[in-house]
């Protein structure tokens, strides 16, 4: 995937059908894979599948999405 498609992923700034946000987590933190392996069997049923973009976290109130990036 070109750098520039990645980026506008990551600039739409709200979750839809095809697209998902993920805040940054460590593997070894509870739960953090089964929710990154959830989120891409629902992308496996969408008839092109989707996205999930790891580094955007969503804010208070729900909607709202902040660029954090990765470590």
């Amino acid at each position: 995937m070109p750098e520039q498609d990645l980026c506008e992923w990551v600039r739409i700034g709200e979750e839809r059908r095809n697209l998902e946000y993920k805040r940054p987590r460590r593997w070894d933190e509870d739960g953090a894979k089964a929710i990154v392996t959830k989120a891409a069997l629902a992308m496996s049923n969408i008839r092109d599948g989707g996205w999930i973009v790891i580094g955007v976290e969503e804010e208070k109130p729900k909607g709202t999405f902040t660029n954090v990036g990765l470590t």
